[in-house]
């Protein structure tokens, strides 16, 4: 019984190391503040050369950038940092360096399953509720030509955010 729960345990070792975000996200914590972030990214999240304007009503702002890869180096972004109100983390936007959406989809299949799917003539989308983890995840995919990913809180019922 021993040797079955260390086995178990390596599995999940293995799974998680795969895994493009853990609980929150990273590094970072939901709701850190934007000098919280820095701290935690021991200085990679910086202020972005060109910030992304989302549209909406009272979307959140994004502050800080880095670099981010896969712990085995398969897959290199530019994370970038959202927080509500200039505040506190609220989302965070992932942009692969090199456009290849099949093996990022293909990443995020093999680590939070089959996503609810969308696809129309321009843009394809899955989405994953990860209640493991917290965390809700979006991947939007462009043409075949660009894709990125947005993690953000999972909000339950009866909680700020949630139905």
């Amino acid at each position: 019984m021993k040797a079955k729960s260390i086995s178990m345990l390596a599995l999940v070792a293995l799974v998680l190391s795969n895994a493009p975000a853990f609980a929150d996200w990273q590094y970072t914590k939901w709701g850190m503040t934007p000098d919280d972030v820095s701290e935690a990214s021991e200085g990679t999240a910086v202020l972005p050369d060109t910030a992304i304007e989302l549209v909406g009503s009272n979307p959140p702002v994004h502050l800080l950038t880095a670099p981010y890869a896969l712990a085995d180096g398969s897959l290199q972004f530019q994370a970038h940092f959202f927080f509500h109100d200039s505040q506190s983390l609220e989302m965070v936007l992932l942009e692969p360096f090199v456009q290849d959406c099949v093996t990022v989809y293909r990443r995020l299949e093999e680590t939070y399953g089959h996503g609810i799917r969308h696809r129309d003539q321009i843009i394809s989308s899955a989405k994953w509720f990860d209640r493991e983890n917290g965390n809700v995840v979006f991947f939007a995919e462009i043409s075949d030509t660009s894709c990125s990913l947005r993690y953000r809180r999972f909000a339950t019922p009866g909680e700020a955010g949630g139905l």
